[in-house]
């Protein structure tokens, strides 16, 4: 399958994880000391974004780091702030660990999800995750997460970027209140076993929500895939068409032929509609 642009993968106004794994999942992250290098540095790069992307949950691992996010405009705001976040967690680690490269293994994965229900869970999966992979025995004793600010109200680097979701704040009239409530329904959520399937797909990056939305989604990345092969082929056609025709001229203008190949396609092969991502 080719790579898709983020705008295939993540349309406009989508609420979504995106998550960042290091290369070879070496524990770039694991002091406390690194995890708060994290949280600084997404929060100082957050001006990139430009205000089109809110911040909902966040949590740091000793390989990765996941981020509950949504967006407000078009998702190059989204690539501008990680690239500038990333950029500058690599000069800082690099010089540290007295190393060069690259510090993740791919650009950060990023996946929609269909309904409040799934940005519920999403959001209790961070929470319970270094539970369910055995590093603490309670959300309360991870620090390096939301769970701390939207459970027990504490400060985080990226407490003043957080947007509550409309859910959180339908848990009380006061901010005690919903601390409470929340604790107690994510409480519910991990002990139902409601959050293993999102657990284990944030651990192996795979998308999220319902079967349902998850079929739709698979068929709308299948059918763009479809169509970017199709643009191609046809740009090439057209190369090929134009070097036997104007063969001294044909390389320079290649790029031409591409994007008139790929004008082509548009237009004898529509594309689909996305799967509606939760707003």
């Amino acid at each position: 399958m080719p790579t898709l642009a983020r705008k295939d993968v993540l349309p406009e106004g989508s609420v979504f994880s995106s998550q960042f794994e290091t290369i070879n999942n070496e524990p770039f992250f694991a002091s406390g000391r690194r995890k708060r290098l994290v949280l600084d540095t997404l929060e100082k790069s957050r001006n990139k974004a430009e205000g089109q992307v809110i911040q909902m949950g966040l949590l740091v691992l000793d390989e990765r780091y996941i981020a509950v996010l949504g967006l407000l405009g078009e998702p190059g705001f989204y690539s501008k702030w990680m690239q500038s976040a990333h950029t500058s967690l690599a000069g800082n680690i690099n010089r540290q660990e007295k190393r060069k490269g690259h510090l993740g293994s791919r650009r950060p994965s990023t996946h929609p999800v269909g309904d409040e229900e799934c940005l519920k869970r999403l959001l209790f999966a961070t929470d319970y995750l270094p539970v369910y992979v055995g590093l603490v025995d309670s959300p309360e004793q991870f620090r390096d997460s939301t769970y701390q600010y939207y459970a027990r109200g504490k400060k985080m680097p990226s407490t003043d970027a957080i947007t509550r979701p409309p859910f959180y704040q339908a848990l009380g009239t006061t901010d005690e209140e919903r601390q409470r409530a929340y604790r107690k329904l994510g409480r519910q959520y991990y002990r139902q076993g409601l959050l293993n399937d999102y657990m284990r797909a944030l651990l192996v990056d795979r998308p999220l929500g319902s079967e349902k939305y998850r079929r739709e989604r698979s068929r709308y990345l299948n059918e763009v895939s479809r169509r970017e092969r199709l643009k191609r082929a046809g740009g090439r056609a057209l190369e090929a068409i134009g070097w036997y025709a104007f063969c001294p001229t044909a390389y320079r203008v290649s790029n031409m032929y591409k994007a008139l190949g790929a004008l082509v396609m548009e237009v004898v092969a529509p594309g689909p509609d996305p799967p509606r991502p939760l707003k």
